[in-house]
């Protein structure tokens, strides 16, 4: 009778080249979830410049809700009427004040829409990514 021999691979284990794809692949992998980490920062930081700037909008504007309707700060300045609200500068600001990296704007024009109003505009603007953002809330105030 003749008999087979059973010439399998009894070989266990991974091989150099197998060992050296499998690290390439990883790294691979890793670069990747680095590249997602680094823009998951960048836009949370933007986002905290927004809610920041959101913030501080918002807080002025309830703050000169709140003063008389005779305050100082509710004067048109510059009687630069309606035009004032388009404008987002220092410049063409009627008051202004500075917090840390954000600049507080806030125009007034008075009887726009109805007479013995004031409309308020406050305007927050800042530097991101040497690229010049702002962000406003405007509102009416009855005399």
């Amino acid at each position: 009778m003749i008999k087979l021999v059973n010439k399998t691979n009894k070989n266990k284990g991974f091989s150099f080249i197998e060992l050296m794809i499998a690290i390439m692949i990883f790294s691979v992998g890793i670069l990747g979830v680095g590249i997602m980490q680094m823009a998951s920062i960048k836009g949370n930081k933007s986002a905290f410049e927004l809610t920041s700037a959101s913030f501080l909008a918002s807080g002025k504007l309830e703050e000169l809700m709140a003063k008389p309707f005779t305050h100082i700060n509710l004067l048109d300045t510059n009687n630069d009427g309606i035009n004032g609200l388009k404008n987002n500068t220092i410049d063409t600001a009627d008051h202004n004040e500075i917090n840390g990296k954000y600049t507080i704007l806030w125009n007034i024009v008075n009887n726009h829409l109805l007479n013995n109003t004031k409309t308020i505009k406050v305007i927050v603007v800042w530097n991101s990514k040497k690229e010049l953002k702002n962000i406003s809330f405007a509102c009416i105030k009855a005399g």
